[in-house]
């Protein structure tokens, strides 16, 4: 929820952006959309209405995170009293990044594309360096088996794998080149309804998906690949053998996931990534890179 604390609800400093961004992919044609599955697709045109609504929306996550703001500054100050900051991880991140209209989707979360997978990550800790970063891709697999090294007990067979020697700096080479070049989507829909005013709902029950987001040092390129199937059951009743959309992305030449060229790909090329994809699908802890 973003409901700001009442001694926040109405604060908005000048020099604050008036509005939520508009990227490249914020209100687009139908046209535009048309090559990507149903859930985008049949999104309406935003209104006035709409993005009005977007903007109270960007506006009050703002605010609520100022609470948030002031929870860190509180936990970390009790730390201080307590004398066991110096030997304290500080961990913050999310679950899901979120969408404010970029492809005509108002507002909420649960899609394959960028805006929505791609999220923080800030760790503060005896060992880590102050402000450095690493960038070999991580995902929220990787949080337990991290936290268990840091607290020197040995991760059982998980899917994910521990960031320590990136965040302390003491990788090698060889762990460097090992590590992942892709990182592994998947989602079941869950039938959200409409969001700020839209007649169509934020998805529909195309909106199921496995997906690979590949980076620019692996045998793909810098893409996104994705493959969608149709239901409203969920885990454990979708199998992904019957697949009814497939979108695939240049990221270095689209960004914002505009332009389809699934369909302008060769045959060799989309029987690799499906393959690919179902491999990761089946993969089970360290069989999973």
């Amino acid at each position: 929820p973003f409901t700001p604390a009442p001694w926040y609800k109405d604060t908005w400093e000048e020099g604050w952006p008036a509005q939520a961004p508009r990227p490249p992919s914020w209100n687009m044609t139908k046209e535009q959309r048309a090559d990507h599955h149903p859930t985008i697709a049949n999104q309406d045109i935003l209104s006035e209405e709409t993005a009005q609504c977007i903007d109270e929306t960007f506006q009050n996550r703002w605010r609520t995170l100022m609470s948030v703001d002031d929870v860190i500054a509180d936990t970390h100050q009790l730390c201080v009293d307590l004398g066991i900051e110096e030997r304290t991880y500080f961990i913050y991140s999310s679950d899901h990044g979120y969408q404010l209209g970029e492809l005509n989707l108002s507002m909420d979360k649960r899609n394959v594309y960028e805006f929505d997978i791609k999220i923080h990550l800030a760790v503060r800790g005896p060992g880590i360096p102050a402000g450095t970063t690493f960038s070999q891709p991580a995902t929220n697999v990787d949080i337990a088996p991290t936290i268990l090294d840091l607290a020197g007990v040995q991760a059982p067979r998980v899917d994910g794998r521990s960031l320590v020697p990136f965040l302390k700096k003491t990788a090698d080479e060889v762990t460097a080149a090992g590590w992942r070049n892709a990182t592994y989507h998947e989602y079941y829909y869950v039938g959200i309804g409409n969001k700020c005013g839209q007649e169509h709902p934020i998805e529909s029950p195309d909106n199921n998906f496995i997906a690979v987001r590949y980076q620019s040092n692996s045998k793909f390129g810098n893409i996104l690949y994705a493959e969608f199937t149709t239901g409203e059951k969920g885990p454990g009743f979708i199998a992904f053998d019957t697949i009814n959309f497939y979108e695939l992305y240049d990221m270095d030449k689209d960004p914002w996931q505009m332009t389809n060229i699934y369909n302008s790909t060769t045959q060799e090329m989309k029987d690799a990534l499906h393959n690919d994809v179902h491999q990761w699908l089946q993969c089970k802890g360290g069989d999973c890179l």
